[in-house]
């Protein structure tokens, strides 16, 4: 199935530079059981998320939205 992702940080530093707002949107094609693991991945481990973006240091809030297109 196709799905659009839209991940949106709030009050983020990046490489010492506040930013308000980013959001990174995408569609992808995933199946039923990856779309599970990836809302229980995020449910569970999405600071781990954080720590894998490069230069980004701190971030205040985040969602990720998911919608079959």
């Amino acid at each position: 199935m196709e799905v659009r992702f839209t991940l949106t940080m709030e009050d983020a530093v990046v490489e010492g530079q506040k930013i308000d707002r980013v959001i990174i949107d995408w569609i992808d094609e995933t199946s039923y059981d990856s779309l599970l693991e990836i809302s229980h991945d995020w449910l569970t481990t999405r600071e781990s998320l954080a720590g894998k973006m490069h230069g980004l240091e701190n971030v205040r809030e985040m969602s990720l939205a998911m919608e079959a297109t």
